[in-house]
């Protein structure tokens, strides 16, 4: 299994993931860790694993689709957000927006997640190595 890594929460939309979901919480050195899963409907030949670090803010689905975009929030978003993740005083908050067809005409659902860090970490079969300048090699 080869292991790709990046820490930019826009790498992930140019996976093409489909599905995913809240999986877990992991307990790291003094931290919660949320880890949340992503796959294509082939989870054990190509998955990504996004992992937040300290997490201090959840407000989000615990499954979704592709039709959600990831980014970070905006100033305005953020300084929202950062009333409820007070714990973490320098929180970065993360945004998942959902994506409409023009035809759609109501405003886009917005989930949101505050925590300290990120790392996302995309695992796939070694004969898809050719096909991959995503990240950096781990």
């Amino acid at each position: 299994m080869a292991i790709r890594k990046s820490w930019n929460i826009l790498d992930i939309n140019k996976l093409g993931m489909f599905y995913f979901y809240l999986k877990a919480f992991e307990q790291g050195d003094n931290i919660l860790i949320l880890l949340i899963t992503g796959d294509r409907g082939f989870p054990k030949a190509y998955n990504v694993e996004i992992r937040l670090y300290s997490i201090t803010y959840i407000a989000c689905p615990t499954y979704f689709e592709e039709e959600f975009y990831w980014r970070m929030a905006t100033d305005e978003e953020a300084a929202e957000i950062q009333v409820y993740a007070e714990m973490l005083p320098d929180a970065r908050i993360y945004c998942l927006e959902e994506r409409l067809p023009q035809w759609i005409k109501r405003p886009p659902r917005k989930y949101f997640l505050a925590a300290a860090s990120i790392e996302i970490t995309l695992l796939y079969s070694d004969e898809l190595e050719g096909l991959h300048s995503w990240g950096e090699e781990a």
